[in-house]
């Protein structure tokens, strides 16, 4: 599953929220499906950029995930404290994270996702494609736009397992 989204989105956060725990514990957990962030930020979003960058940016501290998550749900106070004050309570180095945070290759990194999303006429988040990942790298699935209930993700994950497992 690939996830094109944006850490100011409402819809977004909805899915971390009501989607995301059941995914994680019942496919990605247990090793069945791989989860990809690829980042959307969009451009009436001011704070989705640099919440993508730090989130890249955590990664490098192995903390990743754990950024990933505050930053949704702290989404409203992204305005607010920043990116950099939710790295802190998260207790992450934020003088290594704001360092990678200016650095070109990380901004450069997050244009090949848009890069990436616009090659695949992707333009709302979150979108998500499910399926399997081509040998090239290329995405190959059905997309699903918006955050849906788990009962829809649950289903079309079931039946790309099912395709694959046939093929």
């Amino acid at each position: 599953i690939v996830e094109f989204s944006d850490f100011e989105c409402s819809y977004c956060r909805r899915f971390h929220e009501q989607v995301m725990p059941q995914l994680k514990s019942e496919y990605i957990d247990t090793g069945v499906v791989r989860f990809v962030h690829k980042d959307l930020p969009l451009p009436f979003h001011p704070h989705a950029l640099p919440a993508a960058a730090a989130a890249r940016c955590a990664g490098e501290q192995n903390r990743y995930w754990d950024l990933y998550a505050a930053l949704f749900d702290q989404q409203n106070c992204l305005n607010c404290k920043g990116v950099l004050a939710i790295a802190t309570e998260e207790q992450l180095n934020t003088a290594a994270l704001q360092a990678c945070m200016e650095r070109k290759s990380t901004v450069a990194l997050i244009n090949a996702n848009r890069s990436e999303a616009s090659l695949h006429n992707i333009s709302a988040t979150p979108t998500f494609v499910i399926g399997p990942t081509q040998s090239d790298g290329s995405l190959d699935g059905r997309v699903i736009e918006g955050a849906l209930p788990w009962s829809s993700f649950k289903s079309t994950i079931d039946e790309a397992l099912r395709e694959v497992r046939r093929n």
